[in-house]
């Protein structure tokens, strides 16, 4: 999980604007990225080769809100210029990253990103800046996650990838079926808010139903981008265990 954030000056925001051209001045844009890899090298070093390592990256759009906050996009706004250029540079960051993660003999990358939220509409070039940062991680496994809600998968269908994944039984959002004809593989099957409190029986309808929608090939079972913490420890065997998926 890429928990890393950028360090800017506090002028950056202290006030209700951002002011980006402080923050292209005076943000080491790599810094986040070389503190992951050093986690990930010790990860390597510590599990070997054995164990896939699969890196967390989020989109440049992603990096931006979760390092400056959902607010500043409205505050930016009449920036339009100096927002591009912050863009550009985490999208160079993070293509360079997903290089280095691939060279480092990681298994693939998860790529968050909000491209297919309705409510949340993309530019052109914001999604060019995905296809790219995924282009750099040509060679290894891409599972892209579809963040957000009412989405819109055909949005990204142009994306490269070798695995899809959304949270299912999320309101709007496509079921497997409906992906099935777009994705060799695709990643879902359960709801990551209902996952801690569901029965056993009805985990198990769930798992029936993603099979019956997806079928049973080129299929990797899984909740959303998160799991609660007070997930049972009895449940997360149970989905390791092959009788559960008989059917």
């Amino acid at each position: 999980m890429f928990d890393y954030r950028l360090t800017y000056p506090a002028a950056v925001d202290d006030t209700a604007t951002i002011d980006l051209q402080a923050m292209l001045a005076n943000t080491d844009w790599s810094a986040p990225f070389r503190l992951q890899r050093e986690l990930l090298r010790a990860l390597v070093d510590e599990i070997g080769a054995d164990v896939p390592i699969v890196e967390t990256v989020y989109s440049p759009w992603m990096y931006l809100l979760r390092h400056v906050g959902r607010g500043f996009a409205a505050c930016a706004s009449h920036q339009s210029h100096d927002l591009a250029e912050v863009l550009s540079r985490l999208t160079e960051e993070t293509r360079n990253h997903v290089r280095r993660v691939r060279e480092m003999g990681c298994f693939g990358i998860y790529f968050a990103t909000l491209a297919a939220d309705r409510s949340l509409p993309t530019s052109a070039a914001e999604r060019q800046h995905d296809v790219d940062v995924l282009e750099a991680g040509a060679g290894i496994v891409r599972m892209l996650h579809l963040h957000g809600r009412n989405l819109d998968a055909t949005a990204v269908n142009h994306y490269p990838r070798e695995v899809l994944h959304l949270e299912s039984g999320g309101p709007d959002h496509p079921t497997l079926a409906d992906l099935r004809a777009d994705s060799r593989c695709l990643m879902g099957g359960l709801s990551s808010s209902t996952l801690t409190t569901v029965s056993m029986s009805e985990m198990q309808r769930q798992l029936a139903d993603a099979i019956a929608g997806a079928g049973p090939e080129g299929l990797i079972i899984a909740p959303g981008c998160i799991v609660s913490p007070s997930l049972s420890a009895r449940k997360m065997k149970a989905l390791l265990d092959p009788a559960l998926l008989r059917v």
